[in-house]
């Protein structure tokens, strides 16, 4: 049985820490981000500075896990746009501090893109994912 109210709060937390980390995603990038809509993989752009920005909650420490991991659909999504000339940032937001990491086509390797996931909120959650190491991860200013 799927556990809407276990989506629902993980859904709100994350628009909570979009709306949270936002200015200081602004301030360290130098940019004026604009929120996309919920359809879209990314959450932020800054078409003049040419930007995207993916935000990731991830409820453990920085180090508890060896990597990181961002579906599959938004690295393919951060493909498409870098190779219309924007950069794409990725920000994980763990418990510890917001971490930054700029994805890019020199450092995609699709030897990184394994299937994982959930299976907690009461379906099968899992699927494709890019796993990033944490130690390519710096801390957000």
């Amino acid at each position: 049985m799927i556990n809407q109210k276990l989506i629902d709060a993980d859904v709100k937390l994350g628009d909570q820490t979009e709306a949270k980390l936002k200015p200081r995603i602004e301030k360290h990038l130098q940019v004026k981000l604009e929120k996309l809509d919920k359809y879209n993989p990314l959450d932020f752009v800054d078409h003049k500075s040419k930007i995207f920005v993916e935000v990731k909650t991830i409820n453990c420490n920085f180090g508890y896990y060896e990597c990181v991991m961002l579906g599959a659909n938004k690295i393919a999504a951060a493909l498409k746009h870098i190779e219309n000339g924007y950069r794409v940032y990725i920000v994980f937001n763990l418990q510890d501090a917001p971490y930054i990491y700029e994805f890019t086509e020199k450092n995609f390797n699709s030897k990184n893109i394994r299937v994982s996931g959930r299976t907690d909120r009461g379906r099968d959650e899992r699927k494709d994912y890019y796993f990033i190491h944490h130690l390519d991860l710096f801390t957000l200013k």
